[in-house]
């Protein structure tokens, strides 16, 4: 048993490929099947494989879920409930917690709220409170990038940006996805596309484009108020329909923006050529590119998915993480206390 410990917490020697790799790399194999190695990794005693919540933060939710499903299996055949009543710092009682249970425990991992981003100018503060502008709803990144991509489009001072985190508090069935790929959010084309996704009908369609025929009656069209009142109108709808967000996959926002057009009209270079070019992989062998500075220009940026919310309270600003003190046990909890 210890060996078997041991093995779990170092692995089998160098994992450096080579004329013994095969053997070894069959031996970490062996390991990593060995009773228990599930719920080793996942309380630090492996380092073998990533653990779950590392999995997650990656976005391998597949890989995520089948691990849990090992951690389950291994409680289910006693081991883990050996090792956690026994040694490898549990929490008291830990023993007790069904198979049935740490499986719903995991696939809450797998389910975690998800994590959104939001660029503002810091000089401003935390953008903490909804607050929109000649647009509709709430607009915030699945990554930091796009968010700070479509930031940096829609402002002059780049200098101020600050990119924020926000959890979204929605489960799946919750979040609208719409066939759109980003730019302006106009309140007659977003009943449009609910129409399109057959999610409201015919008839809800007309109340809702009646409805915005007279907020541009008595606010005008495109100011702030007219937006306003809009999201006001679709709060409550979405509300209704219990939707909390809208999700679309983003390709207006990614790639080259305005700083990168600006750099490129100060050098005299045609933008469009210019990333054809880094496109094809001549970034740093083109004599003209090669010696710009293009950070912040977008040109790494990929398009991904962005949301829109028309309600504050579904997004929560995500403070800064304490650590939690180690105590005995301490591994366990921790582990337990990120899937609930």
């Amino acid at each position: 048993m210890e060996k078997g410990l041991r093995s779990l917490k170092y692995g089998i020697g160098n994992q450096d490929a080579g004329s013994k790799g095969s053997l070894k790399g069959i031996a970490t194999f062996a390991a990593q099947m060995l009773p228990g190695a599930e719920i080793a990794r996942e309380t630090g005693l492996s380092s073998l494989e990533p653990t779950i919540s590392k999995d997650i933060k990656n976005k391998n939710y597949m890989d995520a879920f089948l691990k849990s499903i090992g951690v389950a299996g291994d409680v289910g055949t006693g081991t883990g409930a050996v090792m956690m009543s026994t040694g490898a710092g549990a929490v008291p009682g830990a023993a007790l917690i069904g198979v049935s249970q740490l499986a719903k425990l995991a696939v809450k991992a797998v389910r975690k709220k998800p994590v959104l981003y939001h660029t503002t100018d810091a000089k401003k503060g935390i953008q903490g409170k909804l607050k929109t502008g000649n647009d509709l709803g709430f607009h915030l990144g699945g990554n930091a990038e796009i968010s700070r991509n479509a930031a940096i489009t829609t402002r002059r001072d780049n200098k101020n940006l600050k990119t924020e985190e926000f959890e979204l508090d929605a489960k799946p069935e919750e979040i609208l996805a719409l066939k759109r790929k980003g730019g302006p959010f106009e309140p007659d084309d977003f009943a449009a596309e609910m129409l399109d996704e057959k999610f409201i009908t015919k008839e809800e369609h007309s109340k809702l484009f009646n409805n915005i025929l007279d907020l541009e009656d008595k606010y005008g069209w495109g100011n702030k108020e007219y937006y306003q009142a809009a999201n006001r109108m679709y709060k409550k709808f979405l509300k209704e329909k219990n939707i909390k967000a809208i999700k679309y996959f983003n390709e207006v926002d990614a790639g080259p923006n305005k700083l990168f057009k600006d750099v490129m009209a100060k050098e005299n270079i045609n933008d469009i050529l210019a990333y054809d070019a880094i496109l094809k992989g001549e970034r740093y062998t083109n004599p003209r590119l090669k010696n710009l500075d293009l950070t912040d220009t977008g040109i790494d940026v990929k398009p991904a998915d962005s949301y829109v919310i028309f309600d504050e309270s579904v997004i929560k600003k995500i403070s800064q993480s304490i650590p939690i003190k180690k105590k005995h046990g301490g591994s366990i909890e921790n582990f337990l206390r990120s899937l609930t």
